[in-house]
């Protein structure tokens, strides 16, 4: 679902995981860390859009982890690098292109650092991606919530999750305590070997 705002269109929709609690992180995260950006990409239309004159352009977003806070012991190596499809710009033949913009989110911009819960497999399986973007934390000096701004559309504060206002003002040492004693949702402790999305499914369903 997306709207048109002053600052450019602005995208919403439901995550695929639940992420707004730290018991959502250490549930379905493999690892929580700490990345910087070092390289941004336009992508280009696809023929079709070209042909149309309209479409979207992704934005390619290429981070470097520098610090491993958290791993659940699941899965794949922590990876030093990823690069992701996020956000980009609407481009349409009357009118001028606009910036795709992830509300209540972080936009991911050069030159700052974030702390992100990350697993291997979601959309797409064979990487290693955000548990949400609202889940990604701006963590300039190494303390949560310092640096960029979570991007709202509306008036007022942006929504804010529980696991941010835990995390919220607290440096390295203080989140990897507080995350070494975060349990996983006991509903999914028959589960824990299951991906990811699959784990997800089963605690819903609450069968395996």
């Amino acid at each position: 679902m997306t709207d048109r705002s002053d600052t450019g269109v602005v995208g919403h929709g439901m995550e695929l995981l639940p992420s707004e609690t730290l018991t959502d992180w250490v549930t379905y995260a493999d690892a929580v860390v700490t990345v910087k950006v070092v390289d941004t990409r336009r992508g280009e239309l696809s023929a079709g859009e070209q042909e149309a004159g309209e479409g979207l352009e992704l934005r390619s977003v290429t981070l470097e982890v520098a610090d491993v806070i958290w791993r659940s012991g699941r899965g794949a190596d922590t990876p030093t690098q990823m690069t992701w499809s996020y956000g980009g710009w609407v481009v349409s033949a009357d009118d001028e292109e606009r910036r795709f913009l992830i509300e209540d989110a972080v936009q991911l911009d050069a030159s700052h650092e974030y702390l992100v819960p990350i697993l291997f497999g979601g959309l797409p399986e064979d990487q290693w991606n955000p548990l949400a973007a609202p889940a990604i934390l701006s963590f300039d000096g190494g303390v949560a919530g310092a640096g960029e701004a979570v991007f709202t559309s509306e008036e007022g504060e942006p929504h804010r999750s529980s696991a941010a206002k835990e995390l919220w003002g607290l440096d390295r040492s203080a989140v990897a305590d507080i995350l070494a004693n975060t349990a996983p949702d006991p509903a999914a402790a028959d589960f824990m070997d299951l991906p990811a999305l699959e784990r997800y499914q089963a605690v819903a369903e609450g069968t395996r």
